[in-house]
């Protein structure tokens, strides 16, 4: 079965569930802007938070466009409009093994860091160690938000690889 004519798609997942790859891929794909939740809740990267006004003017700059894919798993109340606009939410639930394997990957080698601080060692093993709850925070935020009619979960490569092949450009 081909999925088309999706407009408006949210990924949400844990840190390195593959949010930022399917985001790419999606938007080459369907010929659609995508974005990074964290370009709107940041100021700095990772350093600076931008004030409310400011982000809630990009979003709804950025919602404003026909077609997108957004990915982040940010749940305040800046977030409402995206969840409710999302025509589809994606929501990526890989593995534990995965995603620590992943973190480790992206944290260390890719950003070519000799050794990191303690404080970045204290924030991974929080991160690995709260996976699980991280993903049934996500599955009841989703819920609360009655928005679990719209969304997909993906559990590894190849449920991402098979919802890949089934979208095709409207």
């Amino acid at each position: 079965m081909k999925i088309k004519n999706l407009n408006k798609i949210f990924i949400v997942g844990p840190p390195a569930s593959g949010k930022t790859f399917l985001s790419d891929v999606l938007s080459k794909k369907l010929f659609i802007k995508n974005q990074g939740l964290d370009s709107f809740f940041w100021e700095k990267k990772f350093s600076k938070k931008a004030n409310e006004k400011s982000r809630n003017l990009k979003i709804n700059k950025f919602l404003k466009n026909k077609k997108w894919v957004l990915e982040g798993s940010y749940f305040g109340r800046w977030t409402n409009k995206i969840y409710n606009q999302s025509e589809i939410i994606v929501s990526l639930d890989v593995p534990k093994r995965i995603l620590t394997k992943r973190l480790l990957l992206n944290r260390f080698f890719k950003n070519k860091k000799k050794f990191p601080s303690k404080e970045e060692r204290n924030r991974l093993k929080m991160i690995i160690k709260n996976t699980e709850e991280i993903k049934k925070e996500i599955t009841k935020k989703l819920n609360e938000r009655k928005v679990i009619d719209k969304v997909i979960f993906l559990k590894g490569k190849r449920d991402i690889r098979h919802f890949i092949n089934q979208i095709t450009p409207s």
